[in-house]
This record gives C-alpha cells, structure tokens and sequence, in this order.
C-alpha cells in the first residue's frame, strides 16, 4: 500500500491513465468552508506523489477518464452552485462532458454544450476518436457517443427500455449493460 496523495481534504474517483504509471481525481479543496458550495476539480497524480491541479474554474467536476494516448482527460462537469448564486440566476447549470489536456494547458472544451441532455460516465473509445455515455430520454436510458475533437452527439441504442451500467470488452467488440423497464427488473 502506497500514498499518492497527502491533501488536506478528500479526493474521489481515482481513474488510471492507459500506462499506469499516473491517475486522475476530482477533490474540492474548499469542502470545509461553509460558504462554499461543491466545486471539484481535476487532478492529476503521479506514482511518485507529484500532485497538479489541472482545473480552478468554480465548476464541479467528475467521472475523469483518460484518453487512450494519455493526452487527454473526459470529465462531467457543471458550474458550481456559487457562481449561480452569486450571479442571481433563476435556474441551475447544466452537466456537460469537457475534455481537459492532461498537462493542464489551454481551457476545457465542452463537447455537449449543444446538447439538451444530462451524460453519464464518459468512455474513450480504443482508438480516441469517440467518448461514449448514457443519458435519460424521455423515461428511458440510452447510449450516445460524441467525436472526443468535438462535433455531433449520436444516438448508438434504440430500445425503449433503461440501459445501464454500459462495459465495453477490451477491443470495443462487445457492449455488456443491464436492461430494463418500469414493469420488469433488470437483466444483464
């Protein structure tokens, strides 16, 4: 067992780079202040301990995924709620995906801004020309995938039924999800 990280406040969902030789987090450094909403950022770690705070926007993210190359890193994310408050707006943010340089230069894309829907948990896929995830639409869950250079949203699965928990095989050759709908539980 060894210790990456030693900062004075939680860090949470850890994802491996391709190599695995660094890792990418979320952690809100402001959690303790009581004035202050949620607002993670992303963070990148060494196996040697070398820490870099990659984003300080006031956005919350999560899910990091890192590209295949190692180059990049998909996250979920969506203005904090100081920033809503503070600007006296009459409604939240929306969840987009952004795609962030691993070495912390030049300023997140959003790759959904476009897009009327909340996306899950992104995927690269093998090749790091695609980033798959699932969203709700009209009472069911669907998988779509957007161009990681940005681009178009596309639908991949049409069922009317929730889609879950979506895995790809090691090749991207195979999809495995559960599936289900309001009358039946879900399956594999």
């Amino acid at each position: 067992e060894t210790q990456l990280t030693e900062l004075d406040f939680d860090v949470s969902g850890a994802a491996w780079r391709s190599d695995g030789n660094a890792l990418a987090f979320t952690a809100d450094e402001f959690q303790r202040d009581e004035h202050s909403y949620e607002r993670a950022d992303i963070w990148t770690g060494s196996l040697d301990g070398q820490v870099t705070r990659l984003t300080d926007d006031e956005f919350n993210y999560s899910s990091a995924a890192w590209s295949p190359d190692g180059a990049s890193i998909v996250v979920r994310g969506n203005e904090g709620l100081d920033v809503i408050i503070r600007e006296g707006r009459d409604r939240g943010a929306p969840s987009d995906l952004f795609v962030i340089s691993a070495d912390g230069s030049g300023t997140p894309v959003n790759l959904t801004a476009n897009w009327d829907f909340l996306p899950g948990s992104p995927t690269w896929s093998p090749d790091g020309r695609f980033i798959y995830f699932s969203a709700s639409v009209a009472g069911t869950s669907l998988l779509f995938r957007v161009p990681a250079a940005g681009g178009e949203v596309g639908q991949i699965t049409t069922c009317n039924r929730s889609l879950g928990s979506p895995s790809f095989s090691a090749y991207f050759r195979t999809l495995a999800y559960t599936v289900g709908d309001a009358t039946s539980p879900g399956d594999v």
